[in-house]
């Protein structure tokens, strides 16, 4: 039992300094002028677009009756303000927006560093000593859980929550007592608080308050009716509501969007039924399966991942009401989890403990009870399992003790690229605009967010001009590959002609070569665990891969881009000139013809919509009626490029009451490609509404 103590109390201190140590990697003396965390030589840089959200929103509850958003429960809300008020009793000035974030890292490491001391509590009172004691292990040196350990989310809390939810639960069935049942319960109401899917682990209690005591026949009811079921479940109701009275008092918030981090609106998206750019990665991923083959192996390895599946069917062949609770628990999360379409890594760190225990357990029997000859090898199996996790997490943990690459980037274009210079740069969860300085050099913004909203509703060549002018001859173009490129890559039939615009730019056809790649991997003592092309969260929060690239002489970069576009025109998502056929038909007065060459492009994924609106155009030239399309305003684009200036300004007059001052530039954009195309009135009436838009 000492041994065993003793080398979890070593796993538990190796653990501690794999979680607490990089906690200030985002800290740097690297300092750009747009930086509001900048001061005295030093700026915080935020790679994790949660963090920032549950900062803001502890920040901004005020009323527990009026959550700033239903995304997250409140209580990881609750925990940063207290220690933060609790910080500023003691004299800790925690004001400035750098020492917040470093106070809701050292809470994620903290907490995640507690869980190690869950587990090894659970697996003693679930299985045994050795087993608890090698999870501790396994659990310690797992990068998804030392990644999120480093950012001030709620991943620790919730993964620190379930676990200890699950050890309660074990306690309460195994030893019953009024006071273990209402501690589970209130744990699950804890957990519940973070995220409301913890309420899975209701169930779970159930089954374990009927099953870990042998109930049989009639006992079955007895203990359905024992009071102290009817309290945990109470503990549950309880605890969650008391922390969440909006959900009692005023429960359709849940169902209500006010804001992008609304639990409404966020369930659209991790359901698929909301495109989003950042979840096109996942675009014909299989589900279930995906967890398993691109998911777990980056959590903690791949002979991890299978120790943990023969782990898991080892515990169905030898099942007992105790590794009954784990299974339940990782079987009903993945019920419920496997199935969305948005899969990050960290959405499976809730399982990631009761897996490694059931690793951990089959690695146990195998070293000590496996029969005759084969416990040899199965024991050189456990060892590389075992070298194999520490080796990656430790490798995985050099990350951290490196400077992040998009710091590297922003030292190396400020120490290399002269000021003045035009970079163009795109928005997005893993941007670099950040660490350019805004003041020093010309950003230029791609804009592939408008693409996106307006997919369906561009002819091919627009979609090309409106990068050209984007561009605007960029002496550099700075992506990371999990922005875009990684989305686009995965899913080019969302958006055909810019996915071909990453293509031609990253194998250097477009009139910029590569001059820079920046990128960390997990590395130790030389050994490279390559995760290119992995999971775009896991890699996007602590090391992406930066591109750098840098415009080739003006004649040569003006060839190679014609020549681009003039190929787009062999792409089987080209319907340019088919739309050109109909409006030219429609010109003329054949609105049959027209009609026919619209309609055969309305399937079409660059400009369907497009033409769509097209054949209700056509119809009502005809005296028919049309039907509605519902466009984006930018459609006004391809519509002057059809040829349509007139229908362009009706629409852009159409929508300009819903329109606000931060459109004004888009109208202006529109404006300066009528007077390119030479409708000057058009151009002219198009400024004049652009103008009206920023009025008081």
């Amino acid at each position: 039992m000492r041994g065993w103590a003793g080398l979890a109390v070593a796993a538990m201190l190796l653990g501690g300094f794999l979680r607490w140590s990089g906690l200030d990697r985002d800290v740097v003396d690297f300092v750009v002028s747009q930086n509001p965390t900048a001061r005295q030589g030093q700026a915080y840089y935020s790679f994790h677009p949660d963090e920032n959200s549950v900062v803001s929103g502890a920040l901004a509850l005020d009323d527990p009756l009026h959550p700033p958003f239903t995304m997250y429960g409140a209580l990881p809300f609750y925990v940063l303000r207290s220690t933060l008020a609790a910080l500023d009793r003691v004299g800790v000035a925690v004001q400035h927006e750098t020492t917040i974030h470093r106070v809701a890292k050292a809470l994620s490491a903290a907490l995640a560093s507690l869980c190690l001391l869950v587990v090894w509590h659970l697996g003693r009172r679930l299985l045994s000593p050795a087993t608890a004691a090698l999870a501790v292990l396994f659990l310690a040196v797992a990068p998804a859980a030392i990644q999120q350990a480093h950012y001030g989310t709620v991943d620790s809390l919730f993964c620190l929550l379930t676990t200890a939810s699950l050890a309660a639960i074990l306690g309460a069935s195994q030893r019953p007592s009024w006071r273990a049942s209402i501690v589970a319960g209130v744990l699950i109401g804890l957990a519940a608080s973070v995220r409301l899917n913890a309420l899975l682990l209701g169930p779970v209690l159930v089954v374990a308050h009927l099953t870990c005591q042998g109930s049989t026949g009639d006992r079955w009811r007895q203990r359905l009716a024992d009071p102290r079921l009817w309290a945990s479940c109470g503990a549950i109701v309880v605890t969650t509501v008391a922390i969440q009275p909006w959900l009692l008092l005023s429960p359709m918030r849940l169902w209500t969007v006010e804001g992008a981090n609304d639990f409404a609106h966020v369930m659209t998206i991790v359901r698929g039924a909301t495109p989003q750019l950042y979840t096109l990665q996942y675009t014909g991923t299989t589900p279930f399966l995906y967890q398993w083959t691109h998911l777990l192996p980056l959590a903690f390895g791949w002979p991890m991942t299978v120790a943990t599946a023969l782990g898991l069917g080892f515990a169905l062949r030898s099942l007992d009401a105790r590794r009954g609770v784990l299974v339940l628990w990782i079987g009903l999360y993945l019920l419920t989890a496997g199935p969305l379409f948005v899969k990050p890594v960290r959405y499976l760190l809730p399982i990631v403990p009761p897996l490694l225990l059931l690793a951990a357990d089959l690695c146990r029997w195998c070293w000590s009870q496996a029969p005759g000859k084969a416990r040899w090898v199965l024991r050189l199996a456990v060892l590389s399992v075992v070298v194999h996790a520490v080796l990656y997490g430790l490798a995985y943990h050099n990350v951290w003790s490196q400077e992040d690459s998009r710091i590297q980037a922003g030292r190396w274009i400020a120490e290399n690229v002269p000021a003045g210079a035009r970079i163009a740069v795109e928005q997005g969860a893993f941007p670099l605009g950040p660490v350019i300085d805004s003041q020093r050099y010309e950003q230029a913004d791609l804009g592939i967010s408008t693409f996106f909203n307006a997919r369906g509703q561009l002819l091919s060549r627009t979609i090309v001009n409106m990068l050209d002018r984007r561009l605007g001859g960029a002496d550099y173009v700075a992506i990371t590959d999990v922005n875009r490129l990684t989305n686009l890559t995965a899913a080019p039939e969302a958006l055909p002609v810019v996915a071909s615009f990453y293509r031609h730019l990253t194998q250097e056809q477009l009139g910029y070569r590569l001059v820079r790649r920046f990128k960390v991997y997990p590395e130790l003592w030389g050994l490279r665990f390559n995760d290119d092309g992995a999971e775009h969260s896991f890699l996007g929060f602590d090391h992406p891969a930066v591109l750098l690239f840098a415009r080739d002489p003006e004649a040569q970069a003006r060839a190679a881009w014609d020549l681009w576009a003039e190929g787009l025109a062999g792409e089987s998502f080209d319907v340019d000139a088919d739309l050109d056929a109909g409006v030219a038909a429609l010109r003329r007065g054949d609105t049959d013809q027209a009609t026919r060459l619209f309609d055969q492009a309305s399937g079409n994924p660059v400009s369907g919509t497009l033409a769509r609106l097209l054949v209700s155009l056509a119809r009502s030239q005809a005296d028919k009626p049309g039907e509605p399309v519902a466009v984006h305003w930018i459609v006004a684009m391809s519509l002057a490029d059809l040829g349509l200036p007139a229908t362009a300004l009706q629409l852009l007059t159409d929508v300009a009451p819903s329109k606000t001052c931060s459109d004004a530039p888009g109208y202006a954009m529109i404006a300066e490609n009528l007077s390119r195309l030479e409708y000057d009135a058009q151009a002219a009436a198009v400024l004049r509404l652009a103008s009206t838009l920023c009025d008081p």
